[in-house]
C-alpha cells in the first residue's frame, strides 16, 4: 500500500529535521529505492538501509524504519507492475 498523505508528510518532515546528517530527503529515497529494487542482484536491507541514514542506523525510531519498510514494499510493486 501507498503511504498516506501523513505518513509521507512525517516522514519528509523527520528526514529533513530529525535524521542523522546527511541523510537522504524522501524524493532520494524514493528513487534510491527504485534503484535498489530494480537492481538484477537482490539487495539485502542491511546494505541499503545505511545509505539512506549515511551509516547512522543505530539513531533510527522503529516506527521510521517501518514506514521505509512500507515504501520499500509499494516501491517494488510500482517497479514489478
Amino acid at each position: 500500500h501507498a503511504l498516506t498523505n501523513e505518513q509521507e508528510q512525517q516522514l519528509s518532515s523527520w528526514l529533513l529535521d530529525k535524521a542523522p546528517s546527511n541523510t537522504l530527503s524522501l524524493t532520494a529515497v524514493k528513487g534510491f529505492l527504485y534503484a535498489v529494487i530494480a537492481s538484477p542482484d537482490l539487495i539485502d536491507v542491511n546494505q541499503w538501509l545505511p545509505v539512506i541514514f549515511n551509516n547512522q542506523v543505530d539513531q533510527i525510531p522503529d516506527e521510521i524504519t517501518l514506514t521505509l519498510a512500507q515504501l520499500y514494499n509499494w516501491v517494488s510493486d510500482q517497479v514489478f507492475d
